[in-house]
């Protein structure tokens, strides 16, 4: 039983945290795209490929 309780725990932490990034990096890229037009949302997609861009959506997404 107590098996089951962490197992559902666990998958509701997950989705938590999957919600948490999906708004940081929609929010981000609208932001990119308001200030910097069709071209900062393409750099924003160029930066979030590489793994600086990566690290850097992870930190801040948990930070938010």
């Amino acid at each position: 039983m107590n098996d089951n309780f962490d197992k559902k725990q666990q998958e509701k932490a997950e989705k938590q945290e999957a919600g948490k990034n999906t708004a940081h990096v929609a929010a981000a890229k609208g932001a990119a795209t308001y200030f910097g037009g069709s071209v900062g949302g393409r750099a924003y997609d160029a930066l979030s490929r590489t793994k600086a861009g990566q690290r850097l959506e992870n930190t801040t997404g948990k930070v938010i």
